[in-house]
């Protein structure tokens, strides 16, 4: 029980640092080598998880509609480590859920706060 609920901590402690813009990401801090029309654009994700936000209100969404299968599509595991069986995953997802509903309060819509402010 306490490895899992450190399992569920240790992943949402993943996705906050997820959440931290690195400079690479930032438009315009970096140069670009060609111009972006001639950049091939990538296929959209069908979870998306387009940004860091999408991923989150994604993986929230499938979980608090207990479609714990699609919830942990959300999950990246640790290259070199076993992938948790399917029902461990689906408790992961439930226990981070519940974590994620006792320590964070607010609306999370697009229109609740700027994008600035989240992730």
């Amino acid at each position: 029980m306490i490895a899992r609920r450190n399992a569920a901590l240790l992943f949402a402690l993943m996705l906050v640092a997820w959440c931290v813009p690195e400079r690479g990401q930032i438009a315009g801090l970096t140069p670009s080598s060609t111009p972006a029309s001639a950049q091939p654009s990538a296929p959209p994700d069908a979870l998306g998880r387009e940004n860091p936000r999408g991923g989150m209100i994604g993986f929230i969404k499938a979980a608090q509609e207990e479609r714990y299968n699609i919830a942990v599509q959300y999950f990246q595991p640790v290259t070199g480590r076993r992938r948790p069986a399917p029902d461990e995953e689906e408790e992961l997802a439930s226990q981070l859920l519940t974590i994620l509903n006792q320590k964070f309060a607010g609306p999370l819509g697009p229109k609740s706060a700027p994008t600035s402010s989240l992730c």
